[in-house]
């Protein structure tokens, strides 16, 4: 009767009454109080309520299902998916809690026991199409390729009204990707942005895709969007850099890979892609700067010591060049570039042989190598102006 004509005079019923001597507060009276308070809106009582009365007995369903079922609105997903878990322990064949704990558990992270969930729900109700979207999205997210496949195969079978998220598109993209299918990704990212055209991650991976395709201003535009929605994330200001110095805005380029190195210095593809910006830019002390920084990181990097040769063979420091085009040789033998730069040291250092040879080895991987074809003309103008002198 108190609860009919108002929830809070049952609430001061049942504390009076819990509050007695020799009461024990019990499993059921505590969620029943619980609920009570939740009709009031004083949502963090009716959890405190609950909790305790699964401390009381840890088998208690109804507490158990209502604190995940709070928890799960609360946002707390992690939290909700374990409590969902416990429940369907005691209550395993409640169709709605394993499909509440299936999106649970993706929302948490953790798809393998979101695909558990959501197959066990679909046996015990074939019938229940979210048991079937989120066994789909779950197996979207698995690690393991067979898994991927099915659940994009059955994503392709499922109605046209289905409520897809940007997320949802997104997953499939990136099953697609690693099945090969670039423009099948491509077309799930475009469906992803449609939604949510800030999705950060989304414009990156398209951004990315239309980089490798050579669609440069589309990649630039991904890119950009990328960087200014996650400012926190190194890659996208790198790939955001190497979309600006194809576009030929070096400067830009330059600002972008300054951006990834300062949030990851350690970043050493940062380092080497800032190093080739600013030797673009013609600021070779600065690109040395970071050539050296990487070789700091990675003391063999072949590209490090290739464009640290350059910048020296530049300076006209040709014994520092040459020790660095024979350490990138050394590191990448199959390299051209490494033998042609090291040839045009030993030129500045007139050891013509060395030279020679070095040419010779860097003909038999690309003869149309163009430092190559430049180095040959001026060893052969050195030793003209050799015998004729």
């Amino acid at each position: 009767m108190y609860e009919k004509r108002a929830p809070t005079l049952a609430i001061d019923a049942f504390e009076k009454a819990l509050s007695a001597p020799g009461v024990t507060r019990t499993a059921p009276t505590l969620h029943e109080l619980g609920a009570l308070y939740r009709k009031t809106g004083d949502a963090e009582r009716a959890r405190d309520l609950w909790a305790e009365a699964i401390a009381a007995d840890s088998t208690y369903a109804p507490a158990l299902r209502d604190l995940a079922e709070l928890m799960d609105r609360a946002g707390r997903k992690e939290r909700a998916a374990q409590i969902y878990l416990r429940y369907v322990q005691v209550v395993p064949d409640d169709v709605d809690a394993l499909v509440r704990l299936a999106h649970a558990c993706l929302d948490a992270g953790r798809p393998a026991q979101a695909l558990e969930a959501a197959n066990a729900a679909r046996r015990l109700d074939p019938s229940r199409a979210d048991a079937r979207l989120a066994a789909v999205r779950a197996g979207l997210l698995s690690p393991d390729d067979t898994t991927r496949r099915e659940a994009l195969k059955e994503y392709e079978t499922l109605p046209p009204d289905t409520k897809w998220t940007a997320a949802d598109h997104s997953a499939v993209a990136n099953a697609r990707l690693r099945a090969g299918d670039a423009e099948g990704a491509r077309a799930e990212f475009d469906r992803a942005l449609a939604l949510d055209p800030k999705d950060a991650a989304a414009n990156y991976q398209a951004g990315i895709l239309a980089l490798k395709a050579g669609r440069d201003s589309e990649a630039l535009a991904r890119l950009e969007t990328a960087a200014r929605e996650a400012p926190e994330v190194p890659a996208y200001h790198l790939n955001l850099g190497v979309a600006r110095l194809r576009a030929g805005d070096t400067a830009k380029s330059v600002e972008s890979f300054r951006a990834a190195v300062r949030l990851n210095p350690d970043l050493v593809a940062g380092r080497l892609l800032l190093a080739q910006g600013l030797a673009a830019s013609g600021d070779l002390r600065g690109a040395e700067s970071e050539y050296r920084r990487a070789l700091e990181k990675e003391p063999t990097n072949a590209q490090a010591l290739r464009g640290l040769g350059f910048c020296r063979l530049r300076g006209a420091d040709y014994a520092v060049a040459a020790e660095s085009y024979a350490a990138a040789t050394r590191a990448e033998p199959g390299n051209a570039d490494a033998w042609a730069g090291l040839g045009l040291a030993q030129l500045g250092l007139e050891k013509w042989d060395d030279a020679a040879k070095s040419f010779d080895r860097a003909a038999a991987i690309d003869p149309g190598n163009s430092t190559l074809r430049r180095g040959r003309e001026l060893l052969e103008q050195a030793r003209s102006g050799t015998a004729s002198g």
